[in-house]
């Protein structure tokens, strides 16, 4: 039960407050003794109400006294109502005992004035739970609940109903498509899913279950509609497009010439349907709408046009199928088009966000953008945790509080990330910047006026997976939207000065900036901004104006055209009036029409004059003839060849090499083309893409590319190329040498293999086809028409290609990178991939466009690593004229190149080795098979013993014949082979060599193939061996039929089938499994006996082979959140450690320095977690999450310090930026680690670090500060051993205290450099612009910590530190202690002081003698103190809190320098001394230069004044001024409130000035001052008298001719632009010099001698005052300013010296703890008496409070007599 106890008289004397609280915790013990808790029994919740059926319910319960009460007992009886799980009512309740019951069952019913009824606090809660009894009807209470309780306990409960099964069918009905079906069976579903629906709430099985039954019959009866609808894919335009959302306002893709499109400056972007504008269509200049699927019925689709093409408004295709989202055509009766919205996705919209703190003001793009982020890869849509889906963005819209929505452009308002998975959006509204572009601009277009300040609620996207909803809370900063229309500005071309007027007045802190580094926040001083540059002709600027109330206001400005820009127009003019063909060109002549225009037009600007010059140059110059050119670039030297002109027919002509750097396009060099062969004044990079371009006076641009490559020097080039068959046997002396004819007989394996040197082609899926290209060039085509050339395999079943992606291969399917497969059609293997050969130089480049080569320093790779044949990669090409098996290559009259013999030499063709011998025959285990033609063969040698490394770099294979002649003298004949026809590779069997009878091997007539052999092996890197051998007829296979028997076979088989995959590796198992397919397929059809034995071998020998596998741990490299790698680590702390959000992005990426975590997110805003050792579970499924691999890289470019690097992280070193939880294979177990497991929720949950106990390091030591920039707190240690942690190489850092708490710490909020940490309690909010996370070091306050853990990646580390309290915080300093700025002279000060009660506080200001009592903090005021910052220090005596730093001023009005102009120096003033002058130098923050500050001191200050006084009078503000110029200095110093103002005047004589014509302008004043303000409008006026003041300025200056004139243009000008006044305009004249006299009064007044107050409402009067001014709109209004300002001026309070400060709130105390007294001294002060503070009386209270609780049910008063008290 809660008792409140309510105070009436809150307030009351001192004394009496006192008194009268102790007898409120007096009463209160008492009341709580009378009013006991409801015996606390069982009570029935709301939760088992609901179970209850509806119904009316008796209970009862016995009214008993307690042993201090005195009546009889007696039942009660209530009656309990319940409808719909919820208690209706309570009634009838009554007692049987005495009459004298009856008031308090009342009262205990329905309550009392004090009390609530019991009856209404159960039908409140709709439980009996926690209920209150009445006071004075306690035991009534009691009985009453009890009995309510009986009741419910009673009634029947709800039958329980499961709606399961129904819930499942209703999915199944809505998953199904209205058009799918007739109308009426889907009229009849609909009809059964609603009342379906009605019965997932019925209170009866039999009811849900009647109607699941209905709902499954409708389901089943529904009739597939006949199919009458097409699919198409069709141009929609934006208005038709947005119409179907209700977008019908103008709005962004309606532009003023009525086209409805998107334009863009750099149209290359939209192009095609894969790039930025994906899903769209255009014209060449406009983005005319979207390309969408759409459905139309048969009728409508006989309607549409065909006769359209596809840049054409509603140009169309059709589908096959219907696609997964469409919108719906329907052709109105007019004949136009109508489309409802596109179908909603059915993909999930729970990955998508869009994050408030991604809102971005005045962007590149337009003055809002927002980020949809969540959209997985940079083409996909996350649909998975682990899975993405491809989709095309249409259109967007944003939807505002206000229920307006707003349609979204592509490109104009939409940027699909082509690098970061997100959508930007960007739009501009009417004060804002418009069209906003990085890369040009484009037409202007409407701005969304209305959408400043809105605030965005959600996100819809349409796309081709249908409409996704995002919602979002984005509330949009409000840009100024007053009226604007007064702001002039203007640039002049060799001034630095910008113009600038009409500022708004309720825009505060005014700073402009100019871009090009004019001017950077600087300050109007008289409508002027001081540039630091002149600007140029020609540039577009922007004016950017900054306040601290709104965002950013800009506006484009250029000079005016000069007349250089005028001369070259009219040039440009005369030219292009020349052209051929120029009165039918209507383009050029608008452009020389607007030419004319502009130079007519007297307020041109010259960067739209640069503009229009260089359209109208490429204008004219697309007139002009064409031509092409190809070009070299060998070493520095350019050739060109120019193809349909020659050089001397181009007119000056001229050359630019450029090349691509990112998005940006560099040149390299330069210059006039005098001739085809130019030596360049600049290397190029070899392999660089470089665009050259010849530019001229009389021909269109001429472009090529070329490719930088390196210089020639020699006369020969020495290479690897790639040769066919034909081409390698050429020149060898084979038998059919250069023949590359092929056969249509198949030999005995049933392949084609009886040709010549023709490429060798293989359909099977099952051969291993790794092994036969070790050497070889071999190419897979697939049934998608893609070619696959193979560079080596890595496995049986995984091959690299030559481009350098892999695929994966398993019997003929093939998967690429992307998870596309697809199936061989053949397998080619064409030739001989690594033949050393030389070339001319000069037919270099011809050599290199028809064969693939390979130039020395390149990788040669290939094989596979099989048993004894190994694969190789990674050695480096280096061919020599000494290099052996060289071959010449001869380019031929008809441009196809020949090839040599080889020749024998002894270099290895290898970079860093040297040539290799072969093994002998015996050593390589030569072996002469028997006559079995496995393979198609007629003759078969084989190597089987040492023969790995030959093998694998084994090229080609000559065989020579000498038939009987055991002398080896005469050869009857010679015969060359091929790789997979005659020789093969074989894991266990070794290297296979066979003749095949064929047409490159026909025996001599009279041979039978008996007798003597030789073989010749050519290796790469290997001289070449010869081995001889002899023939006999066993070895000789025979044409003869034959029986086969598959026996064998079959048993093998057999036997490979029994084998369990899981008892072996996955290298052995794959490769038997690829014997047994090969077997298989041999015993569908075998071919011979051999071919079968053959097969029975293999497959015998791959069992005999298979490799037991071994059950290993699994250990990765894991990128883990911070949360969950710390959750184990974190003993006694159950707060989560948060990702460490960035403002810096560049230090979260660069691993110096954020070394051991790893991000997410590409833009470096957050650092996600930390890299670690993982042993992984059995029960984690590693393929859900990324694998990093080798070969991945990522660049990381940063900006630290001005300087930006660019970093490549390779392989594992990638998780630095990369997805959480990926992770890289480790192949050792780490020293330490955690373990990672699943939970049941699928959760990856980790351990402890385990492995490795962590080393105890000794001699460091520790130092904890309170006052930090980083944090609220920061450990330094020193002494950390450099070996062993670094800045780089910290994983995480764990701090440890007493009490057994430890805290995780972060990379850069906490971790810095590896031996300093921070963190945040929650009084520091960021640092350096990044929020800090304190939640989870909030509870180190006040704890001790004695030891610190270091996980790196050398280790781990444990220090025991000596024990470092940690200090509480209770507040900000700012908001615990304030002292008020103060003089000198005044010798005291206010100080605000809000610190705890047990907060003992000791002070001391270095410098200063101080003494705090109450509110006031005093000093000795003697010439001993100088002005300048101090720092009071409150100290806690009793050590638990940290000290508390704050700085104030203390000041003078003293000036003790002056200004010395014969030195140019500042120096002791008259009255003063040295020490005060030194004092005076050394406190100078800023000197003042006409108007602009510069600071004294830190990053971009500039020494105006030296230590001495003296004036730098070279400084930047002085640099280049002519004699004469003056300069006014005004120079500020910390602690001088007095100014000291002086004005430098350049040495030297002053220039006379020139005679100046005022003819003009004093004409103009002339006519100005006769006219009559009544005649024209109250504006127009205004801004004559304006121009009017300026001219008059101007005539009385006679600065120089050219101000003088451009005065009088402005001021005539201005007369042309007056407005006649309207008859009703009043016109009366409006008298101000009472006003003006009051305003100078008040401008007189000095801020410091009065108080602030009565300050503060002059100023505010001051104010309307100058706007009463300016507007005089009437007599009335004019008088009421003056007599305001009047009443101010007469207001104002003089300051007091003697008075004292008072507090915030208007009182001579403060809130929280103020009061506290205390000095320098070491006598502890006693506290001062709060008799002013009701605290005291507050503490009473709670004391009477403490006694109540303590008094609940502890007592009861025994009931005499009843009395009623309400």
């Amino acid at each position: 039960m809660i008792i409140n106890i309510f105070i009436k008289e809150a307030f009351m004397k001192k004394k009496e407050m006192k008194t009268k609280v102790m007898a409120v915790a007096m009463s209160t013990v008492m009341v709580a003794s009378i009013c006991p808790a409801i015996p606390a029994v069982a009570a029935t919740s709301s939760t088992d109400i609901a179970k209850i059926q509806d119904g009316t319910y008796t209970g009862t319960a016995k009214c008993i006294p307690d042993e201090y009460e005195e009546f009889d007992p007696y039942d009660l009886t209530v009656k309990v109502t319940v409808a719909n799980g919820t208690i209706t009512s309570i009634s009838d309740i009554s007692g049987n005992g005495g009459s004298d019951n009856e008031k308090y069952i009342s009262n205990a019913a329905n309550g009392t004035k004090k009390s609530t009824g019991v009856v209404a606090q159960i039908l409140s809660k709709n439980s009996t739970d926690a209920i209150d009894a009445v006071s004075r009807a306690t035991c009534s209470s009691t009985a009453i609940w009890q009995a309510v309780d009986d009741a419910l306990s009673k009634a029947p409960k709800k039958e329980t109903v499961n709606t399961t099964e129904l819930q499942n069918v209703i999915s199944k009905a809505e998953a199904l498509k209205e058009g799918d079906y007739t109308a009426d069976t889907w009229k009849a579903l609909q009809e059964k899913l609603t009342t379906a629906k009605k019965a997932l709430t019925a209170t009866s099985q039999t009811d849900v279950d009647s109607a699941r039954k209905e709902l499954e019959t409708a389901i089943s009866n529904l009739k597939p509609a006949v199919k009458e609808t097409k699919y198409l894919v069709m141009n929609v335009p934006y208005n038709q497009f947005y119409k179907a959302y209700n977008l019908t306002d103008k709005a962004v893709w309606e532009v003023e010439s009525g086209v409805d499109a998107v334009s863009t400056a750099t149209t290359n972007k939209f192009k095609g349907t894969t790039g930025l504008a994906k899903g769209t269509y255009n014209n060449g200049k406009y983005i005319m709408g979207v390309t969408i699927p759409v459905e139309v019925s048969a009728e409508d689709y006989a309607k549409l046009k065909t006769n359209l093409t596809e840049n054409d408004d509603y140009y169309f295709t059709t589908l096959d199928k219907a696609p997964e989202a469409y919108s719906k055509l329907t052709v109105k009766e007019d004949g136009t088009y109508s489309f409802s919205k596109m179908s909603d996705a059915t993909v999930t919209n729970k990955y998508l966000s869009v994050p408030a703190d991604e809102l971005e003001l005045n962007g590149g793009y337009g003055d809002y953008q927002i980020t949809v982020d969540g959209l997985g890869t940079k083409t996909g849509l996350k649909v998975g945790e682990n899975e993405t889906k491809e989709y095309t963005l249409y259109g967007a819209i944003l939807n505002t509080t206000s229920g307006k929505s707003y349609g979204m452009t592509s490109l104009e308002n939409l940027w699909v990330g082509t690098k970061t998975p997100n959508v930007e959006i960007a739009w501009s509204i009417k004060e804002g910047q418009g069209l906003k572009r990085a890369h040009g601009q484009g037409d202007a277009f409407y701005q969304f006026a209305d959408m400043n300040g809105a605030a965005l609620n959600s996100v819809t996207l349409i796309t081709d997976l249908g409409v996704i909803n995002v919602p979002c809370n984005v509330t949009l900063d409000k840009y100024y939207d007053g009226d604007l229309s007064g702001l002039k500005y203007s640039l002049e071309n060799d001034s630095e000065e910008l113009k600038i007027s009409g500022i708004p007045e309720d825009l505060k802190d005014v700073t402009v900036s100019v871009s090009g580094g004019l001017a950077d926040k600087a300050s109007v001083k008289d409508g002027k901004v001081t540039l630091t540059k002149a600007p140029t002709a020609g540039t577009q600027y922007t004016i950017t104006i900054s306040s601290s109330n709104y965002p950013d206001i800009t506006r484009k400005i250029s000079t005016p055209i000069t007349d250089k820009q005028k001369d070259k127009l009219q040039k440009l003019i005369e030219k292009a009036e020349k052209t051929i063909g120029y009165s039918e060109n209507a383009d050029l002549q608008e452009h020389v029409k607007e030419a004319q225009d502009m130079i007519a037009n007297k307020e041109a600007l010259s960067a739209d004059a640069a503009e229009l010059i260089n359209e109208l140059e490429e204008k004219i110059k697309a007139t002009y003839p064409t031509a092409e050119a190809t070009a070299t670039l060998k070493g520095s030297e350019l050739e060109v060849a120019l193809n349909g002109v020659e050089l001397k027919d181009l007119e000056n002509p001229t050359y630019k090499l450029t090349y691509r750097a990112g998005r940006r396009e560099d040149t390299l060099t330069s210059g006039d083309l005098k001739d085809l062969k130019v030596a360049l004044d600049k290397e190029p990079t070899v392999g660089t893409n470089y665009t050259l371009t010849i530019t001229s006076d009389n021909y269109q641009d001429i472009k090529t590319s070329v490719v930088a490559e390196e210089a020639v020097t020699d006369e020969y080039k020495y290479v690897y190329a790639g040769l066919s068959w034909a081409e390698y046997w050429a020149a060898e002396g084979v038998q059919a040498a250069g023949d590359s004819s092929s056969s249509s007989e198949l030999d005995t394996k049933g392949e084609s293999d009886k040709g010549a040197f023709d490429v060798v082609t293989r359909p099977t899926v099952n051969h291993g086809l790794h092994r036969g290209s070790y050497q070889c060039a071999a190419t897979i085509e697939a049934e998608n028409g893609k070619s696959y050339e193979v560079s080596y395999w890595t496995a049986l079943d995984k091959a690299v290609l030559t481009n350098g992606k892999t695929i994966t291969f398993n019997r003929g399917t093939i998967t690429e990178e992307d998870g596309t497969t697809t199936q061989l059609v053949k397998y080619d293997v064409t030739g001989l991939k690594y033949v050393p050969v030389k070339v001319a130089t000069e037919d270099y480049e011809a050599f290199c466009k028809a064969y693939k080569v390979v130039e020395n320093g390149g990788e040669l790779a290939g094989g596979y690593a099989e048993n004894k044949l190994q694969s190789y990669s990674g050695l480096k090409a280096k061919v020599t004229a000494d290099t052996n098996g060289l071959k010449t290559a001869t380019r031929n009259a008809d441009g196809t190149f020949s090839f040599s013999a080889k020749e024998a030499g002894t270099g290895s063709g290898i970079e860093g080795q040297e040539l290799k011998t072969a093994p002998s025959a015996e050593e390589a285990g030569l072996r002469v098979k028997g006559a079995k033609g496995s393979y198609g063969e007629f003759l078969r040698v084989d190597l089987t013993g040492n023969y790995g490394d030959l093998g694998a770099n084994m090229q080609s294979v000559k065989w020579t014949y000498y038939g009987d002649d055991s002398t080896y003298t005469n050869a009857k004949a010679t015969y060359g082979t091929k790789f997979a026809a005659d020789n093969w590779m074989h894991k266990s069997m070794g290297v296979q060599l066979g003749l095949t009878k064929s047409l490159r091997c026909t025996l001599p007539e009279g041979t039978d193939g008996t007798g003597y052999w030789t073989i010749t092996i050519s290796a790469l890197g290997y001289k070449d061996v010869t081995y001889n051998f002899q023939a006999t007829d066993e070895n000789i296979v025979k044409d003869a039929k034959e029986e086969i028997s598959t026996t064998n076979l079959e048993a093998a088989i057999k036997r490979a089938e029994s084998l369990t995959e899981s008892d072996y590796t996955a290298d052995s198992w794959a490769a038997m499994q690829t014997e047994l397919q090969e077997a298989k397929d041999e015993i569908k059809t075998p071919h011979t006996q051999a071919t079968v034995d053959e097969a029975t071998s293999h497959l015998n020998a791959a069992i005999d082979a298979l490799v037991k596998a071994e059950k290993k741990e699994t250990y990765v490299l894991m990128n883990i959140p911070y949360a969950a790698f710390y959750k184990s680590e974190t003993t006694n702390n159950d707060v989560d450690v948060d990702v460490f959000t960035s403002a810096t992005k560049n230090k979260t990426r660069t691993t110096g320095l954020a070394g051991g975590s790893y991000h997410e997110n590409a833009d470096g805003s957050q650092i996600d977690g930390i890299t670690f050792a993982v042993k992984v579970d059995p029960s984690v499924d590693l393929t859900k999450y990324k694998e990093v691999k080798d070969t991945d890289k990522v660049d990381i470019t940063v900006t630290n310090r001005g300087q930006t690097s660019t970093t490549t992280l390779e392989g594992k070193d990638t998780l630095f930026e990369n997805e959480t939880y990926a992770y890289y294979p480790l192949t050792e177990a780490p020293a330490n680690y955690k373990e990672v497991s699943m939970d049941k929720d699928g959760k990856l949950v980790f351990s402890e670090v385990k492995g490795q106990k962590a080393e105890a390091l000794t001699g460091v030591t520790a130092e904890l500060l309170t006052q930090s920039s980083y944090g609220d707190y920061q450990l330094n240690l020193d002494g950390l051993p450099e070996d062993k942690i670094t800045s780089s190489n910290v994983n995480a850092v764990v701090v440890k205290t007493t009490d057994g708490t430890a805290y995780g710490m972060r990379h850069l909020e906490n971790i810095w450099r590896g031996n300093e940490l921070a963190w945040s309690t929650g009084y520091t909010e960021s640092v350096h612009g990044c929020p800090t996370s304190s939640a989870h070091y909030a509870s180190m306050m006040g704890k001790t910590i004695d030891s610190i853990e270091y996980y790196t990646t050398n280790g781990l580390y444990t220090i025991d530190v000596n024990d470092l309290y940690v200090p509480v915080k209770f507040a900000k300093t700012e908001d615990a202690v304030k002292v008020v700025d103060a003089d000198i002279s005044a010798g005291k000060t206010a100080i605000e002081l809000n610190l705890r009660d047990d907060f003992d506080p000791e002070y001391t200001v270095e410098g200063l003698n101080v003494k705090v009592e109450g509110n006031v903090l005093t000093f000795k005021a003697d010439s001993s103190i100088n002005p300048g910052k101090y720092t009071l220090t409150v100290k806690d005596k009793n050590g638990k809190y940290a000290d508390l730093k704050t700085i104030f001023i203390l000041s003078t009005t003293d000036m003790p320098a002056t200004y010395d102009a014969d030195n140019k120096k500042l120096t002791v003033a008259e009255n003063s001394n040295e020490e005060a002058f030194n004092t005076y130098i050394g406190n100078i923050t800023s000197v003042n230069v006409n108007g602009t500050d510069y600071a004294a001191s830190g990053r971009g200050s500039v020494k105006i004044i030296d230590k001495d006084g003296t004036l730098v009078t070279d400084a930047a503000p002085f640099k280049d001024a002519v004699a004469g110029t003056e300069f006014q200095i005004t120079v500020t110093s910390t602690g001088y409130t007095t100014p000291l103002t002086f004005t430098y005047k350049v040495p030297g004589e002053t220039p006379a000035p020139s005679e100046v014509d005022t003819t003009k302008l004093a004409a103009a004043i002339e006519k100005a001052e006769g006219l009559n303000e009544s005649d024209y409008t109250k504006d127009s006026w205004k801004a004559l008298q304006s121009e009017l003041t300026k001219a008059k300025s101007a005539l009385e200056a006679k600065e120089s001719q050219d101000t003088v004139d451009k005065a009088a243009d402005s001021l005539n000008k201005a007369i042309d632009a007056l407005e006649a006044a309207t008859p009703d305009e009043p016109t009366k004249e409006v008298s101000t010099d009472a006003l003006e006299k009051a305003m100078k009064a008040a401008g007189a007044l000095k801020e410091s001698d009065y108080t602030a107050d009565s300050w503060k409402a002059l100023q505010s009067a001051l104010a309307e005052a100058d706007t009463a001014l300016k507007e005089k709109k009437n007599q009335d209004t004019v008088d009421k300013a003056t007599e305001k300002l009047n009443k101010a001026i007469s207001a104002l309070v003089k300051k007091d010296a003697g008075q004292k400060v008072n507090g915030t709130d208007g009182t001579n105390g403060t809130s929280g703890k103020s009061g506290k007294t205390g000095s320098t001294s070491n006598t502890k002060s006693g506290k001062a008496a709060k008799t002013g503070d009701p605290s005291g009386m507050f503490a009473w209270l709670g004391l009477a409070v403490t006694s109540l609780g303590a008094g609940i049910g502890g007592f009861s008063l025994k009931r005499k007599k009843r009395e009623d008290e309400e």
